[in-house]
């Protein structure tokens, strides 16, 4: 599917890197007093409405981008439902309880932090499952996304996971966690004004007749959620993945570090709801290819590239351009995100003394470790994906429990069995429910093996 030569490819991240830099520089340049809560947390002044753009922004994924097409492709109505409902309101819920630690932990940093009141055993195991996250998450989007752009561009993979990891690494060691909400809030910009030029774009080509068409998917079984397919969907996917997306903020150290950064500790529940209604514009539009392609009846087909395949085949290529900014956006966002994640454990949680340069370092480590990973040898994103899911769901109920001030059996909180059990009934919710289907089980290896 190589649509651009890698010459192309190449300015295409050029200039890209030169406009987020170029915000970052002009931002950032101010001369602020380099504090520990500057570095982590911007001192706590991010604005409600750049907290809402930047939580937004870091939700979205790079496969995410192109699993709420493959969905509506394959389950029209149905799969667009349980991949976009349980994404909004993982979110939006999130805010009820990160409010609740805010108030009793105002001058918070992490949420292995707050844990630790339970006990020392119970915050390290918090700590590990945290970094063991963004370890995780920065992983898959070197492999994802390097693996689309190699597919469309021909750039060698190995070389794309070196440049997108210095593209966020840059900006990031530079400014911090006041750079990382800057860049997200650009990056979800850029996603939303790009998506409003290629969707119309295609449906000028197309019309409304493929669209309406396609509501049922690619066999046109799926435009009933309540109907024996609907069911089966929500059977064999939509409970599985909305159990994962519910812990994923709340196992996630990202969305605590955005919560613990709001000016306004009132304005929380506010900033999350409105993220998660910024972030469902994005997959929404990007599901209206799913149901072209299907209503077109388009096949023979690689179904995790249905939104390329529809681009390419009612537009100019040169429409891939914008449609990789979206997704240049969409991971860099997420890789800096787990970059400053990062950064707040071991600056907070780990080191006794706060020191930019060990803080900094450690952005490096995890860049290299994220590259590292990516380029295992015939490594899936399902391996990545099935780890830290796993890991996050055991995290998950304890977590929330704490935040509404529930007690707790100190004794369970701290049994290695209580966490195994837990690690026990999330593995198996993954395995039965088989999350994405064959879109991470069967795709986005290395595509330099494939092609």
């Amino acid at each position: 599917m190589k649509v651009l030569n890698q010459y192309q490819g190449f300015i295409i991240l050029a200039v890209y890197s030169l406009f987020i830099y170029g915000i970052i520089f002009i931002t950032c340049r101010k001369k602020e007093e380099q504090t520990k809560s500057w570095f982590l947390l911007n001192n706590r002044k991010v604005s409600s409405i750049i907290g809402s753009f930047s939580v937004a922004s870091a939700w979205i994924w790079a496969p995410a981008l192109f699993v709420s097409a493959q969905k509506t492709y394959q389950q029209g109505l149905v799969g667009l439902f349980w991949f976009l409902v349980p994404n909004v309101l993982a979110l939006a819920l999130f805010g009820i309880f990160a409010v609740k630690v805010r108030e009793r932990h105002p001058n918070g940093f992490t949420i292995s932090e707050y844990m630790g009141r339970y006990s020392d055993r119970v915050h390290k195991y918090h700590l590990f499952e945290l970094l063991a996250m963004d370890i995780c998450a920065v992983a898959i989007q070197f492999l994802a996304g390097a693996g689309a752009i190699s597919l469309v561009t021909g750039i060698n993979f190995h070389l794309l996971t070196v440049i997108l990891g210095l593209m966020a690494l840059g900006y990031s060691f530079y400014g911090g966690y006041k750079a990382s909400t800057i860049s997200n809030t650009v990056q979800m910009l850029i996603m939303l004004v790009l998506m409003f030029i290629i969707i119309p774009t295609v449906l000028s080509k197309t019309g409304l007749a493929p669209l309406k068409a396609g509501l049922g998917g690619i066999t046109g079984k799926y435009s009933n959620i309540f109907s024996k397919n609907g069911l089966e969907v929500m059977l064999t996917f939509g409970i599985s993945s909305t159990i994962t997306l519910f812990s994923g903020p709340i196992g996630g150290q990202p969305y605590w570090q955005r919560a613990f950064s709001i000016e306004k500790s009132k304005d929380i529940i506010k900033t999350y709801i409105i993220a998660s209604l910024i972030f469902a514009v994005v997959p929404l539009l990007m599901s209206l290819l799913g149901f072209i392609g299907a209503g077109s009846g388009m096949t023979n087909i690689d179904m995790q590239y249905i939104n390329i395949a529809v681009i390419l085949k009612y537009t100019s290529p040169l429409i891939i351009i914008p449609f990789l900014w979206i997704l240049i956006s969409g991971l860099l966002s997420t890789i800096d995100t787990g970059l400053c994640s990062t950064s707040s454990l071991v600056g907070h949680d780990i080191m006794n003394k706060f020191s930019y340069n060990k803080t900094r370092f450690m952005m490096i480590l995890i860049t290299i470790i994220g590259i590292l990973i990516a380029n295992i040898p015939g490594l899936k994103i399902a391996h990545l994906w099935l780890f830290y899911g796993m890991l996050r769901s055991t995290v998950a109920l304890p977590t929330v429990f704490a935040s509404l001030n529930i007690k707790m059996n100190i004794q369970l909180m701290d049994s290695t069995h209580f966490h195994k059990g837990l690690a026990f009934i999330s593995r198996n919710s993954y395995q039965n429910g088989k999350l994405y289907e064959g879109f991470f089980t069967n795709n986005f290896s290395r595509p330099s093996t494939r092609y």
